[in-house]
């Protein structure tokens, strides 16, 4: 499943009296991609001038060093994040700036479990142990015949690839889920002389992560999380009577969602 892990130099306000200074942290290093063992030069650029007081980095790998411009070998492949604390005057006190940067080491390889078909795309495969915007010196080989980095797979099935780079190869196996049926929202019944409503949802795939919110239209809602395709039952009692909107979202892996929705009239 892909590492979704977002990025960021942190903006940070530094307070001296009535007065606020702010300024953004960033990374930089000579190469962020390369086979291991691999020598990589760190330094750091701000939006203005600062007063460190320390600077303390981690490697991810266990290693750390101290200074403005460390260099560093990462001996193993692997994705690692650097993170940089540096410690700057704040007023009579100090405070910690923290910034990240994603590195990738090769050989590595992972195309997630499963990929989910969605209803109007194909699942698109890739090699997520690697960091979204990193430039694959790679060569690739898909069980399909495919040659590409990244493979649009529109049928349900197994699909493996074999990945060549630093002189070694790897081999990774994923899944591609049809989906059983479209998501499924029924009225199951209503309590006669009463406000109260049964609802039952079913999930569209088999054994795929999900996350429902159900909002009942009366400015009520509730979420849900699961995996297996078991009817989900649900009641739900109105405040007063009249027409309403149940409206369930559905949100499965690989950005796959459905929107179903079901109006009814409650009376008392």
């Amino acid at each position: 499943m892909k590492r979704f892990l977002i990025l960021f130099a942190c903006t940070f306000l530094a307070f001296s009296g009535i007065k606020a200074q702010s300024f953004d942290v960033k990374i930089v290093a000579t190469d962020t991609i390369g086979c291991a063992p691999k020598k990589i030069t760190f330094d750091v650029k701000t939006t203005s001038e600062l007063s460190v007081i320390d600077w303390y980095w981690e490697f991810g790998d266990g290693g750390t060093a101290s200074g403005p411009q460390p260099t560093h070998t990462f001996n193993n492949p692997g994705h690692y994040v650097v993170r940089l604390t540096m410690v700057v005057p704040s007023g009579a006190t100090s405070m910690k700036v923290f910034s990240y940067k994603e590195v990738d080491i090769l050989p590595i390889l992972d195309l997630g479990v499963q990929h989910p078909l969605c209803r109007n795309y194909c699942a698109i495969i890739n090699n997520t142990a690697m960091a979204e915007g990193h430039h694959d010196p790679g060569w690739y080989l898909w069980s399909t015949g495919d040659t590409t980095s990244t493979l649009r797979a529109c049928e349900p099935g197994t699909y493996s690839v074999t990945y060549n780079v630093c002189g070694q190869t790897l081999r990774d196996t994923t899944v591609v889920i049809g989906r059983v049926t479209e998501t499924l929202a029924q009225i199951s019944y209503t309590w006669l002389c009463s406000r109260m409503v049964d609802l039952e949802v079913t999930p569209a795939y088999e054994n795929v992560p999900y996350r429902m919110w159900l909002n009942w239209g009366d400015g009520t809602s509730q979420n849900l999380t699961g995996k297996n395709r078991e009817p989900l039952r649900f009641d739900h009692e109105y405040g007063f009577s009249g027409e309403y909107t149940i409206e369930v979202h559905m949100e499965y892996q690989n950005s796959c969602s459905d929107i179903v929705t079901r109006k009814l009239t409650v009376r008392q």
